[in-house]
């Protein structure tokens, strides 16, 4: 029997570079449209649709890795001639390149007929799982690396290491390995993005974190700041006043308010989402944003004050 699946069509505008006829390089908007998969976590629910992530340790720990390799070669007795890199990959159609488990039949009926989807959509509630069991295989067979047991987002082999956040990858070993086999690997199966670290002043991305080679080593950039939380938080529920700390005991209070507004929810949830992006290269509000994060899934007045001193803190330190 073969399973339905409700769609949609989702719609935007993209701003995209172009070569023109003269050479030149310009940028115009674009209207993308996607069908993407309508499935709900209250029709069914279940624990097994998570993909493994990492945390702000773990993100530190590629680098970390690379310049100890650097630093090896600055020692004759312990350099092996060869040239190590540190490199990050996006791979862009990672979801829509695994196999649907069973067969899938779209419920919209496009052009008067139903259709059968070999491969998963976006907005499948298992998709990001499967994607990660996919490349975990295609890893594992092709190129022998090893995942850990204590954090499946990492393997590696005897050239180098990797890590893995859904579709978003980081590479640290050899540069000929990246180039000959790592990156062939993955062009031949997916369509991706590259950036690799080179001379001083050179950068890549990751999770919205800039690493640039610098002098004396790499600088690791938060790909947000303070501003833009108080910023976002002040434009919808108005000003916080300066705090000294980002949190008092009220974080492990029980909570027993009323929920948010769905208007005010929302709001709550999308300054959440930017402040764990602030939380990696914050160690100062870390454990404020894990206790305002566990909120998230149904925001109350009580968080929101919470929310509030937190974003009164982050005042006193905009940079």
């Amino acid at each position: 029997m073969e399973n339905k699946l409700a769609t949609k069509f989702v719609y935007d505008w993209r701003l995209r570079e172009y070569t023109a006829a003269d050479g030149k390089v310009y940028k115009r908007w674009l209207r993308r449209s996607r069908l993407v998969a309508r499935e709900y976590a209250f029709l069914e629910r279940r624990d097994d649709t998570y993909s493994p992530a990492t945390s702000t340790h773990i993100l530190n720990l590629l680098p970390l890795g690379h310049l100890q390799k650097i630093s090896e070669m600055d020692k004759d007795s312990k350099a092996d001639n060869k040239a190590y890199t540190l490199a990050s990959l996006d791979v862009k159609d990672a979801v829509l390149m695994v196999p649907q488990e069973k067969a899938v039949t779209v419920r919209a009926k496009l052009r008067g007929e139903d259709f059968i989807v070999q491969r998963n959509l976006r907005g499948q509630r298992l998709g990001a799982r499967h994607w990660y069991l996919f490349l975990r295989r295609s890893l594992k067979r092709e190129m022998e690396f090893k995942f850990w047991k204590e954090q499946p987002c990492l393997c590696n082999n005897d050239r180098g290491m990797m890590m893995i956040h859904v579709d978003d990858v980081m590479f640290a070993g050899e540069t000929q390995y990246l180039k000959d086999v790592v990156l062939k690997k993955f062009q031949e199966r997916f369509t991706i993005s590259f950036e690799e670290l080179g001379d001083n002043g050179t950068s890549i991305s990751l999770l919205k974190r800039r690493i640039k080679k610098i002098d004396k080593g790499i600088a690791l950039i938060s790909g947000t700041s303070a501003l833009k939380v108080v910023k976002a938080f002040e434009e919808h529920f108005g000003e916080a006043r300066g705090q000294f700390v980002p949190c008092d005991q009220s974080m492990l209070a029980e909570d027993i308010s009323d929920s948010l507004s769905a208007r005010d929810a929302f709001a709550f949830r999308s300054i959440i989402g930017i402040c764990l992006y602030l939380g990696r290269g914050r160690p100062d509000v870390l454990y404020s944003v894990k206790g305002l994060s566990s909120c998230m899934a149904k925001p109350t007045h009580a968080a929101l004050q919470k929310l509030k001193k937190f974003v009164g803190y982050l005042r006193g330190t905009e940079e």
